[in-house]
């Protein structure tokens, strides 16, 4: 390991950063407890129970999909009131004229955008003219956290969420998922995610907040399904992390994630617990980051253990390349984060597994165990799955 002089002063100052959440956890919970504990003790861990959670699912795993903007324009332009959008990254030129189309029949928009992408921005604006509506550029609290949500909410009533950010390359090329629900819970819950961060207090400021818990609502429905919103950055205790482990521990016959990025060596060893007491793991990951040097992706295929398969979508990029319109070395993303375990509960929603998804971003996540969300994520993964190809370790 290296020593701490190697840190630097922006290394110190994380350190210091991590120790006061860590402190701050075990004030905001009273020590670490264990995942069952949380929807007895946290406020809005208690099941509360409301009407049915229905939606509908989009994907974008073909080649030059329009599926997104198709979803999200109808939206813009039925909007009467206001339209709140949080998203990592907008470059969306179509996207962006219906905005202005709708601030000038009197809507009222906000945009809260990460401060890394608003050069990409400006540079769009620069070419499809000026904004209408607002714009904010969420503080971060270091240069190192990332308002990574995908969010947007219409007339207070609608939510459309994600782990699409609104590109042109993304809808394009990057395989994502879109939920749009009028499920009430969520809508008023990310509504209050969207005020802290219109008004600078994402990040780590959310923990110094009264109220915020990453554990944001358990909700049973009159259907009896189960519904759970997860944001980050989370805490000792209580943190999106803890439930991807939980999941994996209950997993009895088979897992399957989606992710973009793994680096997380606390789920890898539940992966491989898994597969050793029998269930089957399938895991699919983008060919990129595979082998990075922090992903664990490597180690776990690595154990060439028979209940595991690993795959990533290489044989995606020369489909890509071969369309003509990228650069060369343009390689498209696996861009969905999900979990499924026995085909009965998921997990979906804007964090890679790592720590800054976990304890440094704002993100969030929602699992439910309702049919037509498992069956809308199985299906999608199982598509993307058959275009897939086993990871090629290098040196094997």
């Amino acid at each position: 390991m290296r020593g701490i002089r190697s840190l630097g002063v922006r290394g110190l100052q994380l350190l210091v950063m991590v120790g006061l959440v860590l402190l701050l956890g075990r004030y905001m919970l009273g020590g670490d407890t264990g995942q069952g504990a949380l929807h007895e003790a946290l406020p809005g861990g208690s099941s509360t129970q409301t009407g049915p959670f229905t939606g509908e699912l989009f994907f974008n795993n073909q080649l030059e999909s329009t599926v997104m903007t198709r979803a999200i324009l109808p939206l813009i332009e039925q909007a009467q009131q206001s339209i709140a959008v949080a998203m990592y990254s907008f470059t969306y030129p179509q996207l962006h004229t219906a905005l202005n189309a709708a601030v000038a029949r009197g809507v009222s928009v906000t945009l809260v955008l990460d401060p890394s992408r608003q050069e990409a921005f400006d540079a769009m604006t620069a070419a499809y003219g000026a904004a209408a509506y607002r714009v904010v550029s969420a503080h971060q609290e270091t240069e190192r956290s990332l308002m990574h949500q995908k969010f947007w909410i219409f007339d207070g009533v609608t939510l459309a969420f994600g782990s699409w950010n609104a590109t042109l390359w993304q809808q394009s090329y990057d395989p994502s998922m879109l939920l749009v629900t009028r499920y009430r819970p969520l809508v008023e819950a990310l509504q209050i995610e969207f005020t802290r961060l219109a008004e600078g207090q994402g990040t780590y400021r959310k923990l110094r907040q009264t109220g915020y818990q990453p554990l944001q609502g358990v909700w049973q429905t009159e259907d009896g399904d189960h519904v759970e919103l997860w944001l980050s950055p989370g805490v000792p205790g209580n943190s999106l992390q803890q439930r991807v482990l939980e999941l994996l521990r209950s997993a009895a016959q088979r897992i399957d994630i989606a992710v973009w990025r793994l680096n997380d060596r606390e789920v890898a060893a539940e992966i491989v617990r898994a597969a050793e007491r029998g269930v089957t793991v399938r895991i699919l990951v983008d060919d990129h980051y595979a082998e990075d040097s922090d992903s664990v992706v490597d180690g776990i295929a690595r154990r060439h253990h028979s209940n595991i398969m690993v795959h990533t979508d290489a044989p995606r990029t020369p489909r890509v390349q071969r369309l003509g319109e990228v650069p060369a070395d343009f390689n498209p993303y696996i861009h969905q984060h999900t979990i499924m375990v026995d085909g009965e509960t998921a997990l979906s929603g804007t964090n890679n597994w790592s720590f800054a998804g976990y304890y440094r971003n704002d993100e969030s996540a929602i699992l439910s165990d309702a049919p037509w969300w498992v069956a809308g994520l199985g299906q999608s993964f199982d598509q993307l799955w058959e275009e897939s190809a086993p990871l090629t370790l290098t040196g094997e």
